[in-house]
């Protein structure tokens, strides 16, 4: 999946969530990446505004089966 053939389909709060989101959708048969997880720990607290979210994308093929999918996800894990 090339970056111009992916969207940003999951903001999560962690690395830990964005790879179990990832799982999730892997095990439906949808190809995700996570993004953003090294930056994650860098900031040591000091407010980054977004530079430090970890974000789960799918291919822009893959959009409208793992939409419901993730609000699932969103549903069951979600706080």
């Amino acid at each position: 999946m090339s970056d111009s053939e992916s969207i940003l389909a999951y903001t999560a709060a962690n690395a830990i969530e964005a790879h179990a989101l990832a799982a999730f959708l892997a095990n439906e048969g949808i190809e995700a990446r996570v993004l953003g997880e090294a930056l994650q720990g860098a900031f040591a607290g000091i407010d980054a505004g977004n530079l430090d979210t970890v974000e789960v994308w799918v291919a822009v093929a893959d959009r409208a089966k793992a939409e419901p999918l993730i609000e699932q996800w969103r549903q069951e894990y979600d706080e």
